[in-house]
């Protein structure tokens, strides 16, 4: 209609163009009138349907005994056009109003519907039309709340209640009462002189509150509808909403409770039946804990809570006290790789938590846990994550109570991943693509900036990234050709990777590969990797665990340095070199085993491993590097194999944990400082027959350097006191040197 009215008045405007003085400002003045009132009163509308929809919730809380809660000003221009009122129960709701009448005024020829409720004598609110009953098509009453409908159930909203709806067409007011499935036209909505009422809405004329109610005046200036406001109330809640405790015979559970306005003079007293005990346990004015003891056997019973305020106010809350039961529907779940949540059902009326192996809370996590306070049917949602590894893992998530006894539990499997050779699997900790490394820039301290770039497998011309994308929890990189090699600096420096599973034909682990991946806590390197190069894990701080396979035959220097999270370590047989520095700093470091087959420990190989408690030397080991063993400050005893031939300078420097050692019978060389600073060295057996000779060092060529705490006894075989009494370097220390026979 609106715009078939703007198309005619400028055919008309045409048709008059021939008169060059013809003023035609009037015209579209009032059409520009037009458009200002039909958008107005679609405003209007809005605000209109606003309020029809906020009555039905007004009327609703007047007969749930809903109250409010809170008043909130809608302001425009400086002036309050509304409000927002916050009901317990019904939500929030905001209403616009025409306050003392002077919004709301009517055009001339057109008409603002009012929409209002009355109460019939039944106690009933009915809708109506501008003073009249709305009635539906059958001539009957709508009602504004439905208190007995098909749906509902008595004091609740049920299907007969059917919310009004308003609309504006063609010029005129049209209404349904069935949800917009049909319409009923009314009065004309614009009139050409008149004024639209856009300010006010006809529904009503104000709103007004004290401190007990908020009082709702409708717009024929009869209907109020008067609620409760919420107030400063005593009140007593059980913080999980609790009311039906289960319990196992003897057990003790506890039960927060809260207490609205609670402040000093607020009392809590309990009275347990039926055998059942209970104590109040203060946390302060406004909570504490309800500690129950079920007895044994467990009966039914109940407890009576009581809280008083100390001003003559009292409130009362009960717990019904019985048997725990618990049932799990399901307890075995198995799952694919991928990411999902398991919905664990259960009936129970138990307190319980929900606990998860440690080793498992990195794959397995608490979603949700969807209760009620009675018997009732749980639902613990747990959610998986995507398992990139290649094996099935599994764990036993258990119910707990407060006492840490398992109630019941369930099983969780997940299988492993099938991984493409041309592909490699990730996971980051923000939920982001890892992106391999392409370049890093650096200042050096004349201001100068420098750029290094590395051949990395990401441009790689023979075998580009087809693709990288992290969907359904985890990351996927695709490569054109199989990956057999991870290239120098290929992920170095990426602190969101958390996880990374690699092709089984993998073969090496290039320079830097993995530097300072702070945020990865393991990584599984597959069978037939032959070598681990120089700095791979290089200060990769959050690496708890690493397996080294049977087929590397390389670990290169500095590859595992500072990863101060790795516990234990494990070194393969196969290992021809371990470089220099392998495992240094390494503090958390407690155990190493050394497998049979390796050789020689390079220089600091376990330097600064300030935690290791525990070494497994093996029998083909021939020599100990220089300062292999420095400042390993937990090392309270080393076995030295008999196979063993040299030990390097500062081998055992700073070692202020060990007690003795042995020197085997085959060693020929002692480095300087092997032993310097063992403050709590007692005992040294050197099993040797002919003293092993004492390097010097090499800035001082003239003066020896071997140190042996002065405390300590130098156990020698009795047929060689004098030569070592005598020899170089040893001489130094003749005084604690005593005969042993070591045949004993």
């Amino acid at each position: 209609m609106k715009k078939f009215f703007v198309i005619s008045v400028a055919a008309f405007v045409a048709a008059g163009i021939t008169s060059c003085e013809y003023d035609d400002s009037g015209l579209w003045n009032e059409i520009r009138d037009h458009d200002n009132r039909i958008a107005h009163l679609e405003s209007l509308c809005d605000r209109m349907n606003t309020n029809i929809s906020s009555l039905q919730t007004i009327v609703s809380a007047m007969q749930e005994n809903d109250y409010v809660t809170s008043i909130i000003p809608v302001s425009s221009g400086g002036q309050t056009i509304g409000y927002t009122i916050c009901f317990s129960k019904s939500g929030d709701i905001t209403i616009y109003h025409g306050k003392d009448g002077v919004n709301g005024t009517n055009g001339q020829d057109g008409h603002t519907p009012v929409i209002g409720v009355r109460q019939d004598p039944d106690g009933i609110y009915y809708w109506t039309l501008d003073g009249e009953w709305l009635l539906d098509e059958d001539g009957n009453r709508i009602k504004a709340n439905g208190t007995d409908g098909a749906e509902g159930e008595a004091g609740q909203p049920g299907a007969d209640g059917t919310v009004p709806q308003l609309k504006i067409e063609s010029g005129y007011w049209f209404v349904s009462y069935n949800g917009g499935s049909s319409w009923t036209r009314l009065d004309k909505a614009t009139g050409e002189d008149g004024k639209d009422g856009s300010d006010g809405d006809s529904m009503f004329s104000d709103v007004t509150y004290d401190d007990e109610f908020v009082y709702f005046v409708l717009a024929d200036n009869e209907t109020s509808l008067t609620v409760p406001r919420k107030t400063a109330d005593f009140e007593l809640r059980f913080a999980d909403g609790g009311s039906i405790l289960g319990c196992s015979p003897g057990e003790t559970i506890s039960v927060s409770y809260t207490l609205a306005y609670g402040d000093d003079n607020t009392k809590v007293a309990v009275m347990p039946y039926g055998g059942w005990a209970a104590k109040v346990e203060k946390t302060d004015n406004t909570s504490g804990n309800i500690i129950v003891t079920a007895p044994d056997p467990v009966k039914d019973g109940e407890i009576i809570v009581l809280a008083s305020d100390g001003k003559g106010k009292m409130t009362m809350k009960k717990l019904v006290c019985e048997e725990g039961v618990i049932s799990i529907v399901t307890k075995s779940y198995v799952t694919d790789c991928n990411a999902t949540t398991i919905e664990v059902e259960l009936t129970t009326n138990r307190i319980y938590t929900v606990s998860i192996p440690d080793d498992a809370k990195s794959w397995i996590s608490v979603a949700d846990i969807r209760t009620k306070a009675t018997v009732r049917n749980d639902v613990v949602s747990l959610d998986i994550a995507a398992n990139i590894g290649s094996s099935t893992r599994t764990a036993t998530v258990s119910l707990v109570n407060s006492a840490g006894e398992v109630l019941d539990a369930v099983s969780v499997s997940q299988t492993g991943a099938t991984i493409a050779d041309n592909e490699i699997w990730y996971l980051s900790s923000d939920g982001n693509i890892v992106k391999p490394f392409t370049s890093y820039s650096f200042v050096n301290s004349s201001g100068d900036i420098y750029t290094y770039y590395t051949s990395s497998i990401h441009d790689k011309i023979n075998n580009p990234i087809v693709s990288n994308v992290y969907e359904n929890g985890k990351g996927v990189l695709v490569f054109e050709k199989d990956v057999t090699e991870i290239e120098k600096d290929a992920f170095n420096w990426r602190e969101n990777l958390s996880e990374i599973t690699l092709p089984s034909i993998v073969k090496s682990i290039g320079n830097f590969a993995f530097q300072l991946c702070d945020g990865l806590p393991g990584i599984i390197i597959p069978d037939g990797v032959t070598s681990i190069g120089f700095c791979a894990f290089n200060e990769c701080t959050g690496l708890a665990e690493i397996n080294i396979p049977s087929s590397v035959t390389s670990i290169g220097e500095y590859a595992f340095e500072d990863c101060v999270s790795l516990k234990e370590i494990a070194i393969p047989g196969s290992v021809k070199t371990l470089g220099s520095c392998a495992f240094r700093d390494c503090s958390g470091l407690e155990k190493i085993t050394i497998q049979e087959g390796v050789t020689a420990l390079d220089s600091a190989v376990f330097q600064g491993c300030s935690s290791l408690a525990e070494i497994t030397i093996p029998g083909t080991m021939k020599t100990f590097g220089s300062s292999v063993f420095y400042n390993c400050s937990s090392l309270t005893e080393i076995t030295i194999p008999k196979s063993v031939t040299s030990i390097g300078y500062g081998a055992f420097y700073n070692c202020t944990s060990l007690k003795e050692i042995v020197i085997p019978e085959n060693v020929t060389s002692l480095g300087w400082d092997a032993f310097r600073n063992c403050s709590s060295l007692e005992s040294l057996y050197c099993r040797p027959i002919v003293p092993p000779s004492c390097d010097f060092k090499p800035s001082y060529p003239t003066l020896t350097y071997f140190c042996i705490p002065m405390n300590t006894t130098v156990y020698v075989p009795t047929e060689s006191v004098e030569q070592y009494k005598s020899a170089y370097g040893w001489s130094d220390f003749a005084s604690q040197i005593v005969g042993y026979d070591f045949s004993e």
